[in-house]
This record gives structure tokens, sequence and C-alpha cells, in this order.
């Protein structure tokens, strides 16, 4: 069992990193604009409203980053199947990786 939860993540794995290597869309590159437009707005607004940013506010801005990245997710995988068993996998593989790319995003500019 646990070797076939790996075989399905490396499988998944594979996918994500075959996808990144091929030649993006206009659709899904002017989904992800429109998705990170709306992201910024929101996340410009949170800033100003939260100064000092409170703890509420750090929460807010996680939330809104969550959402981003599902966002993000969704443009970049309409045209797979969502009834495909490993659609799970890769979708959850894409958010992480876009929360990790926003992580390190901000551990960049703090330095």
């Amino acid at each position: 069992m646990h070797l076939a939860f790996l075989a399905l993540v490396w499988l998944a794995w594979a996918v994500v990193a075959d996808a990144k290597d091929k030649p993006r869309d206009s659709t899904i590159v002017n989904c992800e604009v429109v998705a990170f437009q709306e992201y910024s707005a929101a996340n410009l607004a949170l800033l100003q409203a939260s100064i000092p940013l409170t703890v509420e506010g750090v929460l807010a801005q996680r939330r809104l980053e969550e959402r981003y990245c599902i966002k993000v997710a969704q443009c970049d995988l309409a045209a797979n199947s969502p009834q495909s068993p490993l659609f799970p996998i890769v979708f959850g593989s894409v958010v992480s990786g876009c929360l990790n790319d926003i992580a390190k995003d901000r551990s960049n500019l703090s330095k």
C-alpha cells in the first residue's frame, strides 16, 4: 500500500513537472493574470486596512493567498479531467507549489 502511494505521488509529480516544460496556452496565462490582478488588489486593500498588521490581518492574508493559489491551480488544470484519479494529487501539488513560491518571495523580501 505504501509503495503504491509513493508511485502515485511520483506520477503526479512527473505530470506537474512535464506541464512546466510545455508552452503555456494563452487562455491559461490570461486566467492567471486575472487571478494575480484580483489577488494584488485584495492584498493591497488588506495591507492598507491592517496597518500595523494584526494577527487577524496575517490570517486574512494567508486565506487570500490560499484562494489565489486555488485559482491558479484551476487555471492551470482547466483542461484536465477532475474525474481522473490523479487529479486531486496534481491539484494539491500545484496549490502547494504556489504557496511555497509565495513564501519564498516573502522570505526574499525580508532579506
